[in-house]
């Protein structure tokens, strides 16, 4: 069941959801009672090879 429009009101984001370099798509929120709830769904399947090329692009290198 989805939350409730008070209770989502509530929430504080941490993190906005974002993409990253791995395929993953995740993000962050704080709820009233003092927890942190993590988010975050695949987007896509990367090699390793791949995986490696993106790790290098997002350090700048």
């Amino acid at each position: 069941m989805p939350p409730s429009e008070s209770h989502r009101s509530r929430l504080e984001k941490v993190m906005e959801p974002m993409g990253q370099f791995y395929g993953d798509r995740g993000g962050r929120v704080l709820v009233p009672f003092g927890n942190e709830w993590w988010f975050g769904t695949r987007n896509e399947e990367i090699s390793s090879g791949g995986l490696a090329k993106r790790r290098r692009e997002a350090r700048g290198r």
